[in-house]
């Protein structure tokens, strides 16, 4: 017989999922510059040594999210876990996190995120590594990032992975194309964080203000007339 979830356990777990401390593998944030940081992994049981930085034989990996993204966003619940899986089969783990989007932004080229961070971000993995090259993970938009990266600067990678990536920009009828192809780029530049939650703010309120009449005016008339039709 098939278990179900309560709903107060469901709700547990759905604030557990987005809880920056639910039982995730544990990192360490070893580079700051400007907004972006850089973090280390080492799982629950410190499968590196953090005091003497003893890196994993394997080659190092760093995983490059999109700008939206948090670091831990493929480390989201135990048992679950991409990053999880990585560490157990033996990688040493880095990833990004291009913090919070604001108008500092609105300056900043893809070049700046792909010569300046990424690069800087790989030439400290590979002093702390002792390697020559590393492998690059790209999810979402970061894998676009990644085939940037790789292509200007093959000498210090490995091996190239993307995931869920809008790479192929010749194609026009993709969401992502169709939502795009207007976007007066040199006019909005970067959308700020708090517009955008402004905006989210208002989608949500009419959202529930519409769910708000159905469940007073239009759902006991459902149910009058299931009774009179159907019973």
């Amino acid at each position: 017989m098939s278990e179900h979830l309560s709903p107060s356990y469901t709700l547990t777990i759905s604030f557990a999922a987005i809880s920056h401390y639910f039982d995730r593998n544990t990192s360490d944030k070893i580079s700051n510059l400007e907004k972006y940081s850089l973090f280390r992994y080492y799982g629950k049981t410190g499968e590196y040594d953090k005091d003497n930085n003893r890196s994993r034989s394997r080659t190092p990996l760093l995983i490059v999210y999109a700008f939206i993204n948090r670091h831990y966003i493929l480390d989201l619940l135990p048992g679950v876990s991409a990053v999880g899986s990585l560490l157990r089969q033996g990688f040493d783990i880095f990833a990004t996190d291009w913090g919070t989007p604001s108008s500092y932004d609105k300056d900043l080229t893809i070049g700046h995120f792909v010569n300046s961070y990424m690069d800087r971000s790989v030439d400290l993995i590979r002093e702390i590594t002792k390697s020559d090259k590393i492998s690059l993970f790209g999810y979402c938009w970061g894998g676009n990032l990644v085939l940037m990266y790789a292509a200007l600067h093959p000498d210090k990678v490995k091996n190239v992975i993307t995931v869920a990536i809008p790479g192929d920009f010749s194609v026009d009828d993709t969401l992502l194309s169709i939502w795009t192809k207007d976007m007066k780029v040199d006019t909005l530049l970067n959308i700020d964080f708090v517009f955008v939650f402004f905006c989210l703010c208002i989608i949500f309120f009419f959202h529930y203000m519409i769910m708000l009449a159905f469940i007073i005016y239009i759902e006991p008339k459902v149910i009058l007339y299931e009774r009179i039709c159907f019973t």
